[in-house]
């Protein structure tokens, strides 16, 4: 299932932080698959943030916090096939979150001042 120019365009008017497209590929390179996500803003970073703190401080966590992340921002198709995807390839919908996770810096990073 891919995504029509036409619902892109809606998700975008709808969504003025930005969507994401991001695809899904089979061994020969081609897409068979695409999912759109709202891109992260504060709140799911800070949710994402919370979820890893809490991982750590009770020893462990489920190894899904980048999941949950690209669950929180799917907005197309639906949850029903993102949750259907995560069952059958794990590690793709991890990719999602990570993916997902490159556009917390706004583009910006952090250096040391040597003085």
């Amino acid at each position: 299932m891919k995504i029509t120019d036409e619902e892109l365009a809606a998700l975008r008017a709808k969504n003025t932080r930005g969507v994401v497209v991001l695809n899904v590929q089979n061994d020969d390179g081609e897409t068979v698959q695409q999912f759109a996500f709202k891109k992260i803003d504060r709140g799911a970073y800070a949710q994402y943030r919370a979820n890893n703190k809490f991982a750590m401080a009770s020893g462990g966590g489920t190894g899904e916090e980048e999941q949950q992340l690209a669950r929180s921002l799917l907005v197309w198709p639906d949850v029903t096939a993102f949750d259907q995807l995560r069952e059958a390839a794990p590690a793709v919908v991890t990719g999602f979150g990570q993916e997902l996770l490159l556009d917390a810096s706004a583009g910006l990073s952090v250096t040391r001042d040597p003085r």
